[in-house]
């Protein structure tokens, strides 16, 4: 840590005025990628700068920057993020401690203040090399000019803080599978099986091509989103940040447990890192937000700017019988003139023969001709999804937000389609420009976006069903506080 506070990582997008690097979303990106062999060590940088400082950098007064920003550049002091009490998990809300009003308050507490009691560290499943502990505060006096913005601005500054660069997660993740996945590659053709390097075998082909085209969505992703951040950094690139972060999430886990698979014993011991790698994958589904806590984010703040675009439509279809005169073109058009509004599908045409619905949003004539058959498959699940939205609405209105499973599968898709989206675009421009291994990258987004379609038509096809059964399912098990299935021996004649 001393070593990163003098090359000045503990202020990689602090001002330069302030003593940190000043550098872009981009750069910090490529760092967070170069950090992949040590999690714990992006952890802890990334809570001192991307939530300590960030709170300061976000709401603190100029008086405040210059107070805390120098020491905490170079790493002479470190911040930390309390963000929930200990019984709340990762809810801010509610308290049951403080002074007792209807608003929570950010506030800068110097340790030095008194009554600050960090508590012993807890051991964790991975990233031991992090600290994560409880702050116990007893009697703390906090002077009024350490308040962070406006007195009832807390739980807005926790969500801006927590979500706007978990994109980070990805750029960490990308580095750490890149090793992963070279070190497969070299395992796969110095180990031997009957006579033959098991390179040669057909599954063994697969695993990798799985774990490589994941591994290229992922990038693809991250850097997409680190470069709008970096060319618009004014805009609210949240929801795009913690998609990141959930595909991150999802992508390591499912990398690393290939390679598991892959080196076999090896991948049980010490001989190989693979077994730390996927404990600290783990633990990073809970930092910077919980993967779930994540896809309710996601979802809700999504369908928050759907509604605005809908509500005309929903509110008409939700009495049918009173709006029958505005209902009918539309089901009869397949609701042409709806989609040829809505700003997120941007349709020209949709027409019905006896192979289905046929859509075109125009998404080919922005990619290379090779990809035309992904991009056409893509605006249908575009369209499909835009279907769901709106039926979602139609069918819990304003409750739609309680609807866990709904929101669990609008989040997915949202996710999925960011993730070939991006695959696409990049794949597109490699072809485009001439990138060596430009047909590589082709088959790769091939192999992944192929993959994804499947998975986005299956969500698509049986979230309802597997909801019903979801919730008797879940009935039984609660009423009988368990797992309720009568033991297999318990009666045999």
């Amino acid at each position: 840590l001393r070593s990163c506070g003098e090359i000045g990582l503990f202020g990689q997008r602090v001002d330069s005025s302030f003593n940190g690097l000043g550098l872009n979303a981009l750069e910090s990106t490529r760092i967070a990628e170069a950090m992949g062999l040590n999690a714990s060590l992006f952890a802890t940088l990334t809570a001192h700068e991307a939530l300590g400082m960030k709170a300061i950098q976000l709401a603190g007064t100029e008086e405040q920057k210059r107070k805390y920003l120098p020491a905490l550049a170079t790493g002479e002091k470190i911040a930390a993020f309390c963000l929930a009490e200990a019984s709340r998990c990762a809810c801010c809300l509610p308290f049951s401690t403080g002074e007792q009003e209807d608003r929570v308050t950010p506030f800068i507490v110097e340790r030095t203040f008194g009554g600050v009691h960090p508590q012993s560290p807890a051991p964790k499943l991975g990233l031991r090399g992090l600290d994560l502990v409880d702050v116990v505060f007893s009697n703390v006096k906090v002077p009024v000019e350490n308040v962070l913005g406006d007195a009832d601005s807390g739980l807005q500054l926790a969500t801006r803080v927590a979500a706007s660069d978990r994109y980070l997660v990805g750029g960490l993740c990308v580095g750490l599978l890149r090793n992963v996945v070279d070190a497969m590659v070299e395992h796969c053709q110095m180990r031997h099986r009957f006579g033959h390097s098991i390179a040669q075998f057909g599954m063994v082909q697969e695993r990798l091509v799985r774990s490589a085209a994941h591994l290229y969505a992922l990038e693809s992703m991250t850097y997409l989103v680190a470069g709008m951040v970096t060319a618009q950094p004014e805009r609210d690139l949240r929801i795009e940040s913690s998609a990141v972060k959930l595909f991150a999430s999802g992508t390591t886990k499912f990398v690393l447990n290939e390679c598991m698979a892959l080196s076999g014993a090896l991948g049980l011991t010490n001989e190989l890192p693979i077994e730390r790698y996927l404990r600290d994958a783990y633990v990073l589904d809970s930092f910077m937000g919980p993967i779930d806590l994540l896809r309710l984010y996601i979802a809700g703040a999504s369908l928050s700017y759907a509604g605005k675009d809908m509500q005309e439509f929903v509110r008409k279809a939700r009495k049918p019988v009173a709006n029958i005169r505005y209902l009918l073109p539309k089901v009869f058009m397949k609701d042409v003139r709806l989609l040829l509004s809505a700003p997120a599908v941007g349709a020209t045409s949709i027409r019905e023969n006896e192979r289905g619905t046929r859509v075109s949003l125009r998404v080919r004539d922005h990619l290379h001709p090779n990809l035309a058959h992904h991009a056409n498959r893509l605006s249908r699940i575009i369209y499909h999804t835009h279907e769901a939205t709106r039926q979602a609405f139609i069918l819990h209105g304003p409750t739609v937000i309680e609807n866990q499973l709904v929101l669990k599968l609008l989040a997915d898709l949202a996710v999925d389609l960011f993730a070939v989206t991006a695959c696409l675009s990049r794949a597109s421009r490699a072809k485009s420009i001439g990138l060596r291994y430009h047909d590589h990258e082709l088959e790769l987004t091939s192999a992944f976006v192929l993959e994804a379609f499947s998975r986005m038509e299956k969500a698509l096809a049986d979230y309802k069903q597997k909801g019903n059964l979801s919730k008797r399912i879940s009935a039984v098990m609660f009423k009988e506080n368990g797992y309720a299935a009568v033991h297999p021996l318990s009666r045999v004649w």
